[in-house]
């Protein structure tokens, strides 16, 4: 089945996909680009991306997703660098509901993160009713209680990095027994001790 089709009329030969190209697929002769084993495409959409004379079309990707690069919106290695750097965790929010239309827009983005030969098969679900995410939350404090009695119960040593969370791991349980909030640290409603907002002097 031929997934990769090059417009002859449009290609110049100028060879960017066949240097692209991680799988070989294009290979550059006396006929012009021709492709060659499709079958180990990943569909990574590089060669799409990158044909200057937009002469490629594959059958498993939408040109209209691959957006122009505009030189407007190029940042410089020392914004991303102090973008990085400046990040903050935000540990406890404000018991309030996020409008729908300030979520849709990030959950979008989301879907084009790298993933495996292109699948796509991660699903976003958003809660916001205050019932279900106290639901959650007490799930997954009984969670961390199952976790912590399998790992004190375990005759192989417990690593480092799980070893150090195990006292969180009995404050979450606690919590939910005692039918108070701590996983999604929401203000209201949560422990007695939350807050919210805060300055954060590191990242994490």
């Amino acid at each position: 089945m031929e997934y990769i089709s090059i417009d002859g009329l449009k290609c110049n030969c100028c060879g960017i996909c066949v240097e692209t190209c991680g799988a070989h697929i294009f290979a550059l002769g006396d006929l012009g680009v021709q492709t060659r084993r499709e079958e180990t495409c990943i569909a990574c959409g590089q060669c799409v991306a990158v044909c200057p004379l937009d002469a490629i079309r594959h059958k498993g990707l939408n040109i209209q997703d691959f957006l122009p690069v505009r030189e407007d919106l190029k940042v410089s290695p020392e914004q991303i660098y102090h973008f990085l750097r400046a990040r903050r965790s935000v540990r406890t929010f404000e018991p309030r509901e996020v409008p729908r239309e300030m979520m849709e827009r990030p959950v979008d983005i989301g879907r084009y993160a790298p993933t495996g030969t292109n699948i796509q098969d991660v699903e976003f679900i958003v809660i916001q009713h205050p019932t279900q995410i106290a639901k959650l939350s007490r799930m997954a404090g009984i969670f961390y209680g199952r976790y912590l009695r399998k790992l004190e119960k375990s005759k192989e040593p417990v690593p480092y990095h799980t070893a150090r969370r195990m006292d969180a791991f009995r404050l979450y349980y606690q919590h939910a027994l005692e039918g108070k909030e701590r996983i999604f640290r929401r203000g209201a409603g949560g422990d007695p001790g939350s807050r919210t907002g805060g300055k954060h002097r590191g990242a994490g």
